[in-house]
């Protein structure tokens, strides 16, 4: 059998900003995340089945204007599924939804979010990863209506410290 996995611990958000989250003694920041190609809508296909997933954290989420299909929500989707037939989108979870825990030992995040279409739901284990210069999205499987991303961050994502690019008030 595989062994045990780490306890998950909760983070909470710092300073209030959701895209800050101090995981026990780790930070993570998901502001600017970008892919390879620079942009912050990270993808991932599947070609074999006939998708491609969108992810974005920043901003209003994965724009509702996709290559195949328009996304007819009014939502912040944190994650949206598209036919590569042109057959539509489903989205897959909503930012003001987003919940975190992390395996801070291993500089894993984990983000799930609900609100999806039927009840769809996303859960992405992002791992900062020491010589990534960019995000990779990976979809790993679908669990009923939870569908599984591997997320590779560059390390510069993760710190024992806050980030230093965030704005803070003193009253």
């Amino acid at each position: 059998p595989p062994p045990p996995s780490p306890p998950t611990q909760s983070c909470q958000t710092y300073d209030g900003d959701k895209l800050v989250q101090k995981c026990g003694f780790l930070f993570f920041d998901l502001h600017n995340i970008t892919g390879q190609d620079g942009s912050s809508l990270l993808t991932s296909a599947r070609i074999e089945h006939g998708y491609e997933y969108f992810v974005q954290f920043d901003g209003s989420g994965v724009p509702k204007q996709l290559p195949n299909c328009t996304v007819d929500s009014d939502t912040s989707n944190l994650g949206v599924q598209m036919r590569l037939d042109g057959g539509g989108c489903r989205t897959l979870g909503l930012i003001n939804l987003m919940a975190f825990s992390a395996h801070p030992e291993s500089s894993r995040l984990l983000v799930a979010a609900t609100g999806g279409d039927s009840g769809r739901a996303v859960l992405i284990k992002a791992q900062c990863t020491p010589g990534a210069h960019y995000a990779t999205l990976t979809e790993t499987y679908e669990e009923g209506i939870v569908y599984n991303f591997n997320l590779v961050l560059p390390d510069k994502h993760c710190s024992l410290s806050p980030p230093t690019n965030t704005t803070t008030t003193t009253t």
